[in-house]
């Protein structure tokens, strides 16, 4: 299947043990690895019911060489890790295959990460409950994801005009999905945004649909701030680049004419100065986005963890109150 799929491409073999780490529920996707690990002969560590520190411990206690996550429960393991005194430095986890979020291709967020966990690699895929398993990282560039072709016929079209978009635009990717008789799906609307790489063949040698940057974001994520569009992933870019910043939420406030961006950002321990953290922070982003926007700072471990997706950015104001959009 197309699990399995994912799984070889990221070098997963019957010797591996991989460890998922979120409560199985009625969500699909976390069952499909879950199985697929199983037919390859993986030995599978189920994390359900646990808290962070107990899960840390098992992945350490039985050797688990593969976590399964998303990229913020992820830095959220190893920053409690940091907590708790436990050293990844001997982590035996070799490769990290992340999803549900765009941080597995964000440049800065995938540093991060290796960082954090030695002698982890990051593996980046992303797919739906609509439709299953869609993308998986190509071997040869990271950030780079590519389309299981021998499962979709993938369209890269205008939201707007529903016309494909000219090579090198990015536009909302589009599928017909093969062979699922229980929900076949015809020119389904992800609402992701991506853009086509230029080469026919990749050099890794493949010549399935190659998405640059992975998923650059959501249609209905960008928030239009004076006339400037911000996508999630591009302020999380800041903010993983610049570094100190352990978790952080955004505020988009909608309640006058101009919506306002705000930020509060919690520091890592070792930040001295929070207040000369939230000052450059400020900075970088007046310089990325042309824009001033407040960043203040939230007591250690006040800000939301999620071991599923993140909710990081919350809209007041608008209409319905519509909240957590990334």
């Amino acid at each position: 299947g197309n699990w399995q799929t994912i799984l070889r491409v990221a070098r997963v073999t019957a010797d591996d043990k991989i460890f998922f780490a979120f409560n199985f529920g009625p969500f699909l996707g976390f069952w499909l690895a879950f199985e697929a690990a199983l037919r390859l002969g993986c030995r599978c560590l189920p994390g359900g019911g646990m808290s962070s520190v107990a899960r840390l411990r098992a992945i350490l206690d039985q050797g688990a060489t593969v976590l399964c996550g998303t990229p913020t429960y992820a830095l959220h393991l190893a920053q409690a890790a940091g907590a708790e005194r436990l050293d990844l430095s001997n982590s035996p986890v070799k490769t990290l295959i992340v999803a549900g979020e765009p941080g597995g291709s964000i440049p800065a967020t995938r540093t991060r990460l290796e960082a954090l966990w030695p002698g982890a690699r990051v593996f980046d895929h992303h797919g739906m409950t609509e439709v299953g398993p869609v993308t998986y990282e190509c071997p040869a560039r990271p950030g780079v994801l590519h389309v299981l072709e021998s499962a979709y016929l993938a369209e890269i079209l205008d939201p707007g005009t529903g016309a494909p978009v000219q090579p090198g635009d990015s536009g909302e990717l589009v599928l017909t999905n093969f062979g699922r008789a229980g929900s076949p799906l015809l020119r389904y609307r992800t609402g992701d945004v991506v853009r086509a790489c230029p080469d026919t063949i990749c050099e890794c040698g493949r010549s399935e649909l190659a998405l640059e940057g992975g998923i650059l974001g959501r249609i209905d994520d960008m928030v239009v701030v004076r006339g400037v569009n911000v996508h999630p992933s591009a302020v999380e870019q800041i903010l993983r680049t610049h570094g100190g910043v352990a978790e952080y939420q955004v505020e988009v406030n909608t309640s006058s004419a101009l919506a306002q961006l705000a930020l509060k950002v919690e520091p890592l321990p070792e930040v001295a100065d929070a207040a000369a953290l939230a000052h450059d922070l400020e900075g970088a982003l007046q310089i990325a986005f042309n824009l001033r926007v407040p960043v203040s700072v939230a007591p250690p471990g006040s800000l939301p963890r999620f071991e599923m997706k993140s909710a990081r950015w919350q809209r007041v104001g608008s209409p319905g109150g519509r909240k957590g959009t990334e």
